[in-house]
């Protein structure tokens, strides 16, 4: 099955290829040559049928071309720009709480966003320390979008389990919301994949999995159990990168750190 962006590009080159064909035909020095009914002037035998046909199937593209975009795209964009208003302060949220915990870590870590793709994802996916009960201590803040005043914050006595914990459901009771809109089906459907993946990153797992045991089997002493998170740092690439791809729709906020 041919993929959506594949499907783009052959529709740009049937239009082009058809423009070209009825310049040829029709417009070019070369048209009385090609369409001539004298054979010995004509490129081949039945030239001139064949040129009648290539410049009429053109015409008709073209004319599909321009009622595909009056009839079908300009109301397509009208409905998923009405759409994009609905969900806006949606995904500012879901961009903000996934957001707060990359910068944290980043900069617990000390790594900055300035390096390039393949170092700053060698940095993130090295990341292993995950402080399950140390209560955090950072003060942070943001500017504020609408307004473009400093907005501080910071983590309070939260532990970073319970912190991850707190913003996973947040951005999950998030998307849950958008899903439940109707209108969310005129959205670009790599939006809806973008927001399903982050939904179901495994990050918030690999962060909430003791938490989770402590929940569910609440006979067994957590306290004898060692739980590894190798995989923290590979997990929270891959939300780094839906992060990424989420701030192409709508611009997130930017996040300093310092830490108390």
């Amino acid at each position: 099955m041919l993929k959506y962006s594949n499907l783009k590009y052959l529709f740009w080159f049937f239009l082009i290829l058809s423009i070209l064909l009825i310049i040829i035909i029709k417009f070019s020095p070369l048209k009385d040559i090609h369409t001539s009914e004298l054979s010995f002037l004509a490129w081949f035998p039945y030239g001139m049928e064949l040129g009648d046909v290539l410049y009429g199937i053109s015409i008709s593209y073209i004319v599909s071309c321009i009622f595909y975009f009056v009839v079908v795209y300009l109301p397509e964009q009208s409905r998923r720009k009405s759409a994009m208003a609905i969900i806006e302060n949606r995904i500012v949220h879901i961009l903000g709480d996934t957001g707060i915990i990359i910068a944290y870590y980043l900069h617990k870590n000390g790594i900055s966003e300035s390096d390039d793709t393949e170092l700053l994802k060698e940095k993130i996916e090295a990341i292993v320390d995950f402080d399950h009960d140390k209560v955090m201590n950072f003060s942070y803040q943001y500017i504020e979008k609408e307004t473009g005043n400093t907005v501080p914050n910071h983590t309070g006595e939260y532990t970073e389990e319970k912190w991850v914990a707190d913003n996973k459901n947040k951005v999950q009771q998030s998307i849950e919301s958008i899903f439940q809109i109707p209108i969310i089906l005129n959205v670009d459907h790599s939006l809806i994949i973008t927001l399903e993946e982050i939904h179901n990153s495994r990050f918030w797992r690999t962060g909430t999995a003791r938490m989770e045991m402590k929940k569910n089997y609440p006979q067994f002493d957590i306290s004898m159990y060692t739980f590894v998170t190798l995989e923290l740092g590979k997990e929270l690439f891959k939300l780094y990168t839906l992060h990424e791809e989420l701030s192409k729709y709508i611009v997130p906020r930017d996040y300093t750190f310092e830490q108390r």
